[in-house]
């Protein structure tokens, strides 16, 4: 496996994870069409690509939580 399953807790946050990873670009699957809403897919990749969705987390996750608390 080299993906991991991440719970949102709802559709709504699973689609702000996956738009505002997307304007970092960072690419997430939400898992919808697998009958999981709340949750999404990230893939694992090389260390460059995972230090790289990192930042972008640092920057999206404070709005994430915010938003949709933890």
């Amino acid at each position: 496996t080299n993906f991991i399953t991440v719970k949102t807790g709802s559709e709504e946050a699973s689609n702000f994870l996956y738009q505002e990873l997307l304007n970092h670009g960072v690419i997430i699957r939400p898992l919808r069409a697998n009958l999981m809403p709340d949750h999404v897919r990230i893939s694992l990749g090389t260390r460059e690509e995972m230090e790289h969705f990192y930042s972008a987390m640092e920057d999206v996750l404070p709005r994430y939580l915010n938003k949709y608390g933890r």
